[in-house]
C-alpha cells in the first residue's frame, strides 16, 4: 500500500469511527491515531499540518477543484510542489462525493436509533454507617426500562455528546445514561445512608427516595420509566 493510500485508509477509519469533527477538533490526536499506527513521523506530521492549516473546513465548506486546493495547502503549509500534490490527492478521494453523503447520511444515525428502542438499566449502590465503632452496612439495588418521549428534551441534554461525535453509537449513548444514573445514585444513597448520626440508615426504605429521584431524571431528561423494580438491604449491627 503507498502513502498517500495508506494515510487515506487510516483518515477514513478516523472519520467513519469519530465524526468529521474529530480531524476539525483534535487535530494532535489524529496524528497520534496515525503514529499508533506505525506511520512515519514526517507523513503523520505532513497530515497534522494540513489539519491544523483547516484543510477539512475548506473542503465543507468550498467545491475546490485540484489544482485550487493544491496551491492552497502549499501556500498554507509551506510545502513543495511533490507534497502539496500528494495531499491534495489523499483530500480530494478522501471528501469523494460518495464518503460525503455517506457521512451526511449517518450524522445523529446512533442518536435517532437510541430513540426508537426501550432500554433496560440495572443499578447498585452501597454505602456504610458509623457511629463510635458501631456500623450498619447498607445497599440498594434498581432495575428498570427508559424510552424517549421527548426528543427535543434529551438532544438538548446530550447537546456536547452529539456535538463532539455526531456518529455516536446508540450503545454509546446508552452507556452515557447509564453513568450518569449511576452517578446521582450513588451520590443520593450515600447521603441518605450517612444522613443521621444516632439512627442507622433502613435501605429498605430508600425506593420511595429513588422513586422521586428517577422520576426528576425523566422529566430532565425527555424520558418515560417502566417496570421499576426496588430493593433496599441494611445489615445488623456490627
Amino acid at each position: 500500500m503507498n502513502l498517500e493510500k495508506q494515510l487515506g485508509t487510516i483518515l477514513k477509519q478516523i472519520i467513519d469511527q469519530e465524526s468529521l469533527n474529530y480531524l476539525k477538533t483534535n487535530p494532535f490526536g489524529v496524528y497520534q491515531n496515525l503514529i499508533d499506527k506505525d506511520v512515519a513521523e514526517h507523513s503523520a506530521r505532513l497530515i497534522l499540518m494540513t489539519l491544523l492549516a483547516k484543510i477539512p473546513e475548506k473542503l465543507e465548506r468550498n467545491n475546490w477543484d485540484l489544482e485550487t486546493l493544491i496551491q492552497y495547502i502549499q501556500k498554507e503549509c509551506c510545502l513543495n510542489q511533490d507534497a502539496a500534490e500528494t495531499l491534495a490527492n489523499l483530500y480530494e478521494k478522501l471528501f469523494s462525493p460518495e464518503n460525503r453523503v455517506n457521512w451526511k447520511q449517518r450524522v445523529n444515525e446512533g442518536f435517532i436509533e437510541f430513540c426508537g428502542r426501550s432500554w433496560h438499566f440495572k443499578l447498585k449502590a452501597e454505602s456504610a454507617w458509623n457511629n463510635d465503632g458501631c456500623c450498619v452496612d447498607a445497599e440498594f439495588s434498581a432495575s428498570f426500562d427508559l424510552e424517549v418521549c421527548d426528543k427535543e428534551i434529551l438532544v438538548g441534554q446530550l447537546k456536547a455528546l452529539l456535538t463532539s461525535n455526531p456518529y455516536v453509537k446508540a450503545e454509546a449513548i446508552y452507556q452515557h445514561i447509564e453513568k450518569i444514573l449511576k452517578a446521582e445514585l450513588s451520590k443520593d444513597f450515600d447521603g441518605y445512608v450517612t444522613a443521621e448520626d444516632y439512627y442507622p440508615p433502613v435501605a429498605e426504605d430508600y425506593g420511595y427516595n429513588y422513586e422521586e429521584i428517577i422520576n426528576e431524571f425523566c422529566g430532565n431528561y425527555g424520558f418515560k420509566v417502566s417496570d421499576l423494580e426496588m430493593d433496599g438491604e441494611t445489615s445488623d449491627y456490627y
